[in-house]
């Protein structure tokens, strides 16, 4: 795990290595769903060490953000690409629940027409002595032993 400073100096190098305020990245990572995203003067106030620390849980998401995206290059290029794969990832999402719902109303059907076609069967009627019963069945009902 690093540290607040460690954090702090890794933020830094990042931002002036990609020429992003930390404004546009705090943007980026909002256009990317972060769920744990510091306000933009919360992180101004960070990065100039007016404060101490932010939270641990923002710090992380943060430091995934720079892991995960090293060289992002401008902001309108990144943000052209992250959603045109956001609008791509809903529609394969899409196509599979598609997919999904013929998957399972071909299942339904075919249970419906197996309980169909059982509907319409002739029942067969036992005929003999026992009348479809084992020879134990008889004698209990009979009163003697098998």
């Amino acid at each position: 795990m690093q540290t607040d400073n460690e954090i702090r100096v890794a933020i830094r190098q990042w931002l002036s290595r990609n020429r992003w305020s930390a404004e546009t990245m705090l943007r980026a990572m909002r256009l990317l769903r972060y769920s744990e995203t510091p306000a933009t003067s919360v992180l101004t106030e960070y990065l100039a060490e007016r404060r101490a620390s932010i939270v641990r849980d923002q710090l992380l998401a943060i430091n995934r953000f720079i892991t995960s995206y090293p060289r992002p290059g401008t902001f309108a290029d990144f943000h052209d690409v992250m959603e045109h794969q956001i609008v791509f990832q809903g529609r394969r999402r899409e196509e599979e629940l598609i997919a999904r719902r013929m998957e399972v109303e071909a299942a339904r059907e075919d249970r419906r027409r197996a309980i169909l076609a059982m509907e319409h069967q002739p029942k067969r009627i036992e005929r003999g002595v026992l009348f479809g019963l084992d020879k134990a069945t008889v004698a209990a009902l009979q009163g003697f032993p098998a």
